[in-house]
């Protein structure tokens, strides 16, 4: 059994750096300024969670059946927040049940 695990640790790890070598050929990659990507989206991605996180939550809602449904959508935003692109998609979910309600 511990040779099975090594040898699929090797695997995945000689995968994983054929893949960086892989990444590296296709063109030379600026990382400082892919950080700087990452920072500006984890600051958008807070502000679009406040957005969408204030237009579903449960408690702007009295009817039970838009309730249960805010319910779910906030629980799928609370999950997303880090996460911008998750939140793009949301927002279209989002904005029809606004329509919907």
């Amino acid at each position: 059994m511990p040779i099975n695990l090594l040898q699929n640790y090797l695997k995945k790890r000689k995968a994983k750096k054929e893949l960086k070598t892989k990444i590296l050929s296709q063109g030379q990659v600026d990382f400082t300024l892919t950080a700087k990507n990452i920072a500006q989206s984890m600051g958008k991605s807070k502000i679009f969670y406040q957005e969408l996180a204030t237009k579903v939550h449960p408690d702007k809602f009295l009817d039970e059946r838009n309730k249960a449904t805010a319910t779910e959508l906030f629980k799928k935003v609370e999950n997303s927040r880090n996460n911008y692109s998750k939140l793009l998609e949301l927002e279209n979910e989002v904005n029809e049940f606004i329509r919907k309600k």
